[in-house]
């Protein structure tokens, strides 16, 4: 796909299956394959998702809530800051149902790869 040269890049879960340590050398990979892109990223996984994204939309209810920066999104009250707090709780790792699906009110990641503006 990516050789296509597209100006816009989806992805939905791209790295279901995948451990820590094998997520962790993807972020440069992939941030390099789409820079000068725009890249929309659905995830469950936040904390893999702030070391690729540039930008985070939450969504609650079908409704853009916040919208921001991982860093500037932490330091507001709100779902972002709850679910990264969440995910970053080794006792909630064990349950991933914890993490809403981004299509029932919960959390849809934006990211602008290369500094594209969206």
């Amino acid at each position: 796909l990516l050789l296509q040269q597209p100006s816009v890049v989806l992805f939905d879960e791209p790295t279901v299956g995948m451990g820590p340590l094998e997520k962790a050398p993807l972020i440069n990979v992939m941030r390099e394959a789409c820079k000068g892109k725009t890249v929309i990223s659905v995830d469950h996984d936040i904390l893999w998702q702030m070391g690729f994204c540039d930008r985070f939309l939450t969504l609650e209810e079908g409704r853009i809530t916040q919208d921001g920066t991982g860093p500037e999104l932490l330091e507001q009250p709100g779902l972002f800051q709850e679910l990264y707090r969440t995910a970053s709780d080794p006792k909630s790792r064990a349950a991933p149902s914890v993490m809403p699906d981004p299509f029932e009110g919960g959390m849809a990641r934006v990211a602008t790869a290369a500094g594209r503006p969206m």
